[in-house]
């Protein structure tokens, strides 16, 4: 009988012990970009006409970031900071095109749930960004450099510390909330491919 109470007090608190986990990692994305000008155009037919002059191009990403899982759980919070580049390709001009590229500087805040002993994962979260640069200077635009967005995400580890993932961006939502006219929104889909060099496993006894 104490041998058994013994064995089940060992397993009760062998039970109740779980691992927080973090994990950094480094992130090379392939972005699919353009520029919605919904905020510069009253008329709702005109700004419909105007959207088809602005085709998405490919640009690059990187980003360097940290996951964290509390208590084993499949819950995993996501942050780090990332240079990315979006634009678009603009016919709006008559005697041609040109390639608008902006640079932003990304700060990620979003949550994923892990599927699948954490091989897959979905989330979202909030973008805050930056505008470090631009080849093409609205006037607004200038005096508004720092705004959020909206991202979705999802992501599956296919080999060890190797991942490959895909992501929505919608940039630049607090001016359509605010109605700050003649600001763009960044409209980007990305894909990426990401390396977890670094994983600490921490114990706790709940």
């Amino acid at each position: 009988m104490r041998q058994v109470l013994i064995i089940s007090l060992l397993n009760i608190f062998l039970l109740n012990k779980s691992f927080t986990q973090t994990t950094i990692y480094v992130q090379a994305n392939l972005n699919y970009a353009t520029i919605n000008p919904i905020l510069s155009y009253e008329d709702h037919n005109q700004y419909l006409e105007v959207r088809k002059l602005f085709k998405r191009r490919f640009l690059p990403k990187l980003e360097m970031g940290i996951d964290y899982s509390p208590n084993g759980s499949n819950l995993c919070f996501n942050s780090g900071l990332a240079i990315s580049y979006r634009g678009t390709i603009d016919y709006y001009n008559a005697i041609g095109y040109y390639k608008q590229t902006d640079v932003f500087l990304e700060l990620p805040l979003c949550v994923s749930y892990k599927f699948f002993k954490g091989m897959l994962s979905t989330g979202l979260g909030l973008i805050l960004q930056s505008r470090l640069g631009t080849n093409a200077v609205y006037q607004e635009e200038v005096h508004h450099p720092n705004g959020f967005g909206f991202r979705v995400l999802t992501n599956y580890n296919f080999y060890k510390k190797l991942s490959i993932g895909a992501d929505y961006t919608l940039g630049n939502v607090d001016k359509y909330i605010f109605n700050i006219r003649y600001n763009n929104l960044q409209d980007v889909l990305s894909l990426n491919l990401k390396y977890s060099f670094w994983t600490i496993r921490k114990r706790e006894v709940l």
